[in-house]
């Protein structure tokens, strides 16, 4: 059963440009995805159709079959969880800001959290290692520090799937690795499905179980990476010259740019 799909999709800014159209995707439960693409190819404008925050000028996304935008917002909150690129710091504890992902889960005569909500996200910041944090202030803690905390938020949602708009970004090798380590942990652990938008290739290939190569707003391939990342492939979407080999360790395939396309 698919978690999200897309049928026809088309998805325009304000002047009328169509950055997405006419297309369909289909996303199986259980797995980890990663898009990847050229700059300005549509992968963040998918991404907020895809978590409910951008309307369809045509086609549909469905959630589990139904029609997403017709789903009541709570409802779908408790499906899937987004996180946008580049969160800002706050001045709260961590625990507060981890407990704001039940909202979904309360009504509006229920403001104080139950003993579930208090477990959950005790739950969720164990998961993602930051409970010896929880009386800190977001704002004191380094980069990779408060991105594990506001996935732990996202958590604390008990969604089925969670969609990432370049996880890593602004964060050093290490902390990158931590993040990535983290959601793989949480989709073999719990069989959360996973989607992210990322940059690095190779980083794709190591933490995805399907690749979706976007170009110029359309899907050009989408399948396991070892099928999809191929020398053609890289020069026809990224315009780049590259090997692919395989990793001794991991048996994924490795792209090394050796130059960009020029003429």
């Amino acid at each position: 059963m698919s978690m999200l799909e897309t049928a026809d999709l088309r998805l325009v800014y304000g002047n009328g440009r169509a950055i997405v159209n006419g297309m369909s995707l289909y996303l199986p439960k259980g797995k980890v995805y990663s898009i990847i693409g050229p700059n300005g190819c549509g992968k963040s404008t998918l991404l907020r159709a895809l978590s409910r925050q951008l309307k369809p000028d045509r086609g549909q996304v469905l959630l589990e079959g139904k029609n997403l935008f017709r789903t009541p917002p709570k409802e779908a909150a408790r499906k899937l969880s987004f996180l946008a690129q580049g969160q800002e710091k706050v001045e709260m504890k961590v625990k507060d800001l981890v407990g704001y992902g039940r909202t979904p889960y309360r009504s509006l005569g229920q403001p104080r959290p139950t003993r579930e909500d208090q477990t959950i996200v005790a739950w969720a910041m164990e998961a993602t290692s930051v409970a010896a944090m929880a009386e800190r202030d977001v704002a004191t803690l380094s980069g990779g520090e408060r991105q594990r905390v506001w996935i732990a938020m996202a958590l604390a949602q008990r969604p089925e799937m969670l969609l990432l708009d370049e996880p890593t970004t602004y964060l050093d090798i290490c902390h990158q690795m931590e993040v990535l380590e983290l959601l793989q942990h949480l989709n073999r652990e719990y069989g959360m499905t996973i989607l992210m938008v990322l940059h690095d290739m190779n980083q794709a290939c190591q933490f995805s179980d399907e690749i979706i190569v976007m170009k110029a707003g359309a899907i050009h391939a989408q399948g396991e990476p070892r099928q999809v990342m191929t020398p053609e492939l890289l020069q026809e979407v990224f315009q780049v010259r590259a090997l692919v080999n395989e990793d001794g360790d991991s048996g994924k395939p490795f792209c090394r740019i050796q130059g960009k396309i020029t003429g």
